[in-house]
């Protein structure tokens, strides 16, 4: 049996709290231009979602299991997930044992065979 552990993570998305200066113009008037004060935004991971993943990496580290992220805000992580079953993020399968929810090492570390 292949040792693996999957996480599948996914992003949100926030303010980045830069703003950026945009020309607006209607279509076909000119006339129209002006300047729209607009915020930027990035995709960062939640914290529940960092330390999912921080965990699934330790024990990986540790135990000598290969270790597979799949980021379900990508078109490959969806699919992934809709394959494993995954319903919610963060969740991470340890030898297709699945665990979604809190995740704690100590949770983990008792259902590794």
């Amino acid at each position: 049996m292949s040792r693996k552990i999957e996480v599948f993570v996914s992003n949100c998305k926030v303010i980045s709290g830069h703003l950026q200066t945009v020309e607006f113009v209607s279509p076909g008037h000119p006339c129209t231009a002006r300047p729209i004060v607009a915020p930027t935004f990035e995709q960062v991971l939640q914290e529940t979602h960092l330390q999912a993943l921080r965990t699934a990496e330790k024990i990986a580290r540790e135990n000598g299991f290969k270790l597979k992220v799949y980021n379900t805000s990508s078109t490959l992580g969806k699919l992934m997930a809709l394959l494993k079953g995954v319903k919610e993020t963060p969740t991470i399968i340890i030898n297709n044992k699945k665990f979604t929810g809190d995740i704690t090492e100590e949770k983990l570390l008792s259902n590794i065979a």
